[in-house]
């Protein structure tokens, strides 16, 4: 039965071989894409599925709550957290803390290396499936200043020889000596590091005055990450209900920040919902959502168009179907016939679109920026051929079920007589229903892309209120600021030098709270800057002045605001605020000068209360004003005064309105998927079209024919044929306008400061549609026009 069914499938491909290629190739290339976007999803949702007795190890969470603020989830947690569950709590087998902060150039055997990581607790080795290639797991991160390598970090210092008791020195922290050698760690983990540091090393380094552990603070919210492994049997409710009880020991209402408890299964952090301070870099949960609608809409294109021209060749089969009928045939075997024509299709089509994913794949990867790539992989490996080929024939049932329900379900003389004329809606049968559907979701993606294009046009071009214009940024690396401005502020090309410790419009800031008074605290974000970096950058000073020169670099003095945060703290002008003092922390800082509001955040983002302070051991980018006609050749003699003073780091650098388009990099790439799914949903939506318009041309060539005998002219006869086509064109428009307008209008509102969506952007996705429309049935229209009215007609 099945060999039978195979064999009608194939000998009917072959039969009609323009519509087996459209459809062939329309799924084609509508699978590529699905396959790899499923590809990403299928990554995402196997993050540290390898460690052992992973369902029963948990991330504790926090919930803050801030006066004025709704509730924000961290995935950090009071470091002293972790002895209290442990102490509390008899069902918990391990606690590991993890701490950021573990960077820098790390130097053994006359070679310095940088190298990134984290300082974990003595339990981490035991807790996650991370295998040491040499040393103890158990007590590799007992001993303060123990430290574990991955092999690519060991091959770098030591080659082939044993790491194992070799000491390793960081700049301003300390010497390690080398515990264990790991293997280098899976990707798929969002515990991202090339060392390990023991926790211990902290309270070392406290009690040398060299940092401040936190490990016994309850308000030290934002440093440590706290994991717990259950015993074999223990249910984690137990735990979570008593949460309220430890918030409310730890927490009064009048603390500045009350913390919740929660937590994270460690399979479930990525991907990640709205969690803040994450570990390392993870892909959000609504970006998996996003990307699974594009897979349903890509794919359910793909179907319609199979639909569509299944339907239309509904008439040229209605014999075959009447035949079978009328010999026995059931109407489950004509079902299972026509279904099974769809899956053939569908697994020709996944066979193309797995060597189309070989281009898709380097395209895809080159659109992202250096976060993206940490994020997004792709699977591999046998399963996920297992994931496409489900894939494949879910998408060919879809295709067909349809057409096969609608093909089996008549008797021979309705399926001859009536199967053309059967209404979704008056005036308009299935067929065209589908085409209209088809090009309305083709023209709200491509009005889509058209719209975040304006909108990166607008951020991109949106006085920022600073110069960006011939600065170029440089990451200092831990190289000495004022060596460096030495050395360059002797080049004949630089006309400004200045230095902050995050780039402005990048996202990064400081926070801290500023105190007017005792009990009257503001939080405002801030960077730290050189007192040139007011001049350098254009800033307009309103009231006071700028930072003087001869500023203490051991003592923060003074503190320059913004407008913003003037009118938040209560002053009435900014001449009212300059020279009143604020407290952060524990020190006193007097108001200095006031500027101007400018965008020190990616340019959709609200400005809201800013600072700049002075505290120099924080820079960690220069600012560098050119004036050079030859840039390249500047850029090469900055690059041999660098090296001057670091061999060990590259010269980084690159200039600021660059790394401002860069800040829109998430748009930037929405705006490219986007534009490619549009793109290919208008090429599917195209081929449906012409494989309709083609069958239609075949049905009419007789009725064009007589038409044209009795004296029809050419303008006549091509209107004839392309007015219902045309019509379902506008349609789509009609449609696609206002739906493109709302669907846009939702995430434009959420946006600070955003462009309009303006008429020309419609107009012009029309102009597109329909020129596309024009020319697929329009060459249709002309061969029909053009046909010899005798070779038709001489049959008859």
């Amino acid at each position: 039965m099945i060999s039978s069914y195979l064999k009608i499938a194939l000998r009917s491909m072959m039969k009609h071989r323009t519509f087996s290629f459209i459809n062939v190739f329309g799924l084609a290339i509508s699978l590529s894409a699905c396959l790899l976007i499923l590809s990403i999803i299928v990554v995402q949702y196997h993050y540290d599925d390898f460690h052992q007795d992973a369902e029963r190890i948990y991330r504790l969470t926090s919930i803050h709550h801030k006066k004025g603020e709704p509730p924000r989830t961290f995935a950090t947690t009071p470091a002293a957290l972790a002895e209290y569950v442990q102490s509390h709590y008899h069902d918990i087998e391990q606690t590991v803390l993890l701490k950021k902060g573990l960077s820098g150039d790390f130097t053994a055997h006359d070679k310095t290396i940088p190298a990134s990581g984290l300082y974990a607790s003595e339990d981490f080795l035991q807790t996650f499936t991370f295998p040491l290639l040499s040393g103890n797991p158990k007590t590799a991160l007992k001993a303060p200043f123990s430290l574990v390598i991955t092999e690519e970090v060991a091959h770098k210092f030591f080659g082939q020889q044993d790491p194992l008791g070799q000491i390793v020195s960081l700049k301003d922290v300390g010497e390690f000596t080398i515990t264990g050698l790991m293997a280098n760690p899976p990707q798929q983990t969002h515990i991202k590091f090339e060392v390990l540091a023991s926790h211990s090393t902290l309270a070392a380094l406290e009690r040398q005055g060299k940092s401040a552990a936190n490990t016994d603070s309850w308000q030290a919210l934002y440093d440590h990450y706290l994991y717990i492994k259950l015993r074999e049997g223990a249910d984690i409710q137990q735990l979570v209900n008593s949460f309220p009880q430890v918030s409310a020991e730890h927490y009064q209402d009048s603390d500045p920040v009350r913390a919740d408890l929660s937590y994270q299964p460690l399979t479930d952090i990525t991907p990640a919902g709205s969690v803040n301070n994450q570990l390392a870099p993870t892909m959000p949960a609504m970006m998996i959502y996003f990307l699974a609608g594009l897979v349903l809409v890509v794919m359910l294109s793909a179907c319609f168009n199979y639909t569509n021209l299944s339907v239309a060749r509904a008439l040229s089969r209605a014999k075959e179907v009447g035949v079978r009928k009328v010999v026995g045939a059931k109407r489950s075997q004509l079902f299972m016939q026509f279904v099974s024509e769809a899956i053939i299709i569908a697994l020709l089509a996944l066979l193309a679109a797995m060597l189309l994913l070989q281009v898709l794949e380097p395209a895809f990867y080159s659109i992202l920026d250096e976060e993206g790539r940490s994020v997004i992989s792709f699977a591999s490996g046998y399963s996920i051929y297992l994931y496409f080929g489900i894939f494949a024939l879910l998408v060919g049932l879809l295709a067909g079920v349809f057409p096969a329900l609608l093909l089996s379900r008549f008797n021979p003389v309705q399926v001859l007589k009536n199967l053309s004329g059967m209404k979704v809606m008056k005036g308009m049968n299935w067929r065209k229903a589908l085409i209209t559907t088809q090009f309305a979701l083709s023209f709200i993606f491509l009005l889509s892309s058209l719209i975040i294009y304006q909108q990166f046009q607008y951020s991109i071009n949106k006085d920022l209120g600073f110069e960006s214009e011939n600065i170029l940024q440089v990451d200092l690396q831990g190289t000495s600021y004022e060596q460096y401005r030495q050395l360059v502020n002797q080049h004949k090309d630089v006309q400004g030098i200045s230095a902050t410790s995050y780039v402005l419009g990048s996202g990064f800031v400081h926070a801290d709270y500023f105190k007017k008074a005792a009990d009257d605290s503001l939080l405002i974000n801030y960077v730290s800057a050189s007192p040139s970096f007011v001049e350098n950058m254009e800033l307009k000073v309103i009231a006071g002045s700028n930072f003087s020169e001869q500023l203490n670099a051991e003592h923060e003095e003074f503190v320059v605001l913004n407008e913003y945060a003037v009118n938040a703290l209560g002053y009435t002008s900014p001449t009212e605020a300059v020279g009143e003092l604020l407290t952060i922390g524990n020190q006193e800082v007097r108001i200095r000068g006031v500027v101007k509001d400018f965008h020190y955040l990616p340019v959709m983002e609200r400005i809201e209360s800013f600072a700049l302070r002075y505290r120099p051991q924080e820079f960690a980018h220069m600012q560098i004003k050119l004036s050079s006609t030859n840039i390249q050749a500047t850029l090469t003699e900055l690059e041999e005064l660098w090296q001057q003073l670091d061999e060990v780091h590259p010269f980084e650098a690159k200039f600021f309105d660059e790394q401002l388009e860069e800040a829109l990099a998430g748009l930037d790439i929405l705006m490219k998927v986007i534009g490619y799914v549009a793109f290919l949903s208008i090429c599917i939506a195209c081929l449906g079209f012409l494989g309709i318009s083609i069958y239609t041309a075949e049905i009419k060539m007789k009725e064009i024919s007589i038409r044209k005998v009795l004296g029809a002219e050419l303008y006549q006869l091509s209107f004839h044929f392309m007015k219902s086509f045309l019509l379902l064109l506008f349609i789509a428009i009609l449609i696609g306008i206002p739906a493109a307008y709302f669907l846009n209008s939702l995430w434009l509102n959420n946006l600070a400061y955003r462009t309009t969506i303006g008429v020309g952007s419609l107009l012009l996705g029309a102009l597109s549609l329909l020129v596309l429309g024009l020319f697929i049935v329009g060459s249709q229209a002309l061969k029909l026009a053009f046909i010899n009215p005798v070779s038709t007609l001489r049959n008859e």
